[in-house]
């Protein structure tokens, strides 16, 4: 039993690109046939489910036929007939990722079914040209990839073409960022890219020869004189304020006792006064008024100076722009391709920039609203 999939694709007749329209043409070959022979040993209720399954679904009743097959698969799990067949009707209903995921589950059970095979590589290659046409590259030559698994020679030459132009496509965007990392992405991911790997190493080492080490001193020779100065300029200043009071002050003190020797030296003529030195106390007297003078004003005053120069440069909001070519940049709810999408970014858009994550960077779009974007396609300015 055949079932007519073309209304399908009729949403893809408004990709008008080069890329869309092949690898549209490429994967024209429609999922195949209803597999309408039942598992053997079924109950009577299960045979009726099925026989209902198939009647709904040949005659175009997608969604009822969708819940019959749920409800079959319930007591058969295993059924591949039946898992190819869902996966049919998921298709029919532009439920692409979930036709995929029972045609694999479908193949896991029996890997050498050929319509199952060829029903999970054109719904692959189908879901590949969605997936280009919403700029998600990467996604598409996962799937596209998948496909040449289950292919002969000849349509991988064919699926391999498809890659090549995904990946010149991936390209296009790196060279249109023209940032180091950009070229580094690509070539991390496609080193052996036929043409593009090799401009790739090349751009390379011409933004690594134009931008390279003498930028880096800057940062550290901008910090140096800030730290060190103020430090080297008080340091002099407290030390030569301090040495010349010490010996001005020591100056007036041994004056002051040798005065006062001189004045008792009459007098050590007689027998008792040799005792009576009155010199002396004034030694400590002025010792302890000498020493504490010079150490109050060394502590204090070289803690306080370097103080104020943490804080003020550091709080500068960054700004993620927008760098794609043409169409908006998709913004999800999570660092990942697999993150539900929130809204879009149009080219040469300006976000807050919150955080980034590996590939990513979160962005605030709205009022309490943050999202990711691929730095890939964008880039953060301050």
């Amino acid at each position: 039993m055949k079932l007519n999939y073309l209304k399908v694709f009729t949403p893809a007749f408004r990709f008008f690109s080069p890329l869309i329209f092949t690898l549209f043409f490429a994967c024209a070959n429609l999922p195949g046939n209803l597999l309408d022979t039942p598992p053997e040993q079924l109950s009577a209720t299960d045979q009726e489910l099925y026989s209902q399954a198939l009647q709904l679904q040949g005659a175009g009743h997608i969604l009822e036929a969708i819940k019959f097959w749920n409800e079959f698969l319930k007591n058969n799990p295993r059924s591949f007939e039946a898992r190819n067949n869902l996966g049919l009707a998921y298709y029919a209903n532009d439920q692409i990722p979930q036709a995929i995921s029972e045609f694999e589950t479908a193949l896991s059970i029996e890997p050498n079914d050929g319509v199952v095979k060829n029903n999970l590589r054109n719904a692959l290659q189908f879901q590949a040209t969605l997936d280009a046409d919403n700029h998600e590259y990467d996604e598409a030559i996962n799937k596209l990839n998948r496909a040449t698994e289950l292919s002969n020679a000849k349509d991988k030459e064919k699926l391999g073409f498809q890659i090549e132009m995904l990946q010149d496509q991936i390209f296009m965007e790196a060279k249109n960022v023209n940032t180091l990392e950009a070229y580094e992405d690509f070539l991390e991911r496609f080193p052996d890219s036929p043409g593009n790997s090799d401009e790739a190493r090349a751009k390379i080492k011409e933004l690594k020869a134009e931008s390279g080490a003498p930028a880096m001193p800057d940062p550290l020779t901008a910090a140096d004189p800030v730290s060190s100065e103020p430090v080297m300029e008080t340091m002099p200043e407290q030390l030569t304020a301090v040495d010349p009071a010490m010996p001005d002050m020591m100056a007036e003190e041994i004056p002051a006792l040798s005065d006062l020797m001189a004045a008792e030296e009459p007098e050590l003529t007689e027998p008792e006064p040799v005792m009576e030195p009155e010199p002396i106390p004034a030694m400590p007297d002025a010792m302890a008024a000498s020493e504490p003078a010079p150490a109050a004003p060394v502590v204090p005053e070289p803690m306080t100076s370097p103080g104020p120069a943490p804080a003020p440069v550091i709080e500068k909001q960054k700004w993620v722009v927008v760098t794609t070519k043409s169409s908006p940049l998709l913004i999800r709810d999570r660092p990942s391709r697999e993150g539900k999408i929130l809204s879009k970014a149009p080219k040469g858009s300006k976000y807050p920039h919150v955080k980034e994550e590996k590939e990513w960077f979160q962005i605030e779009y709205g009022k309490n609203k943050k999202g990711w974007v691929s730095r890939k396609f964008s880039k953060v300015m301050e």
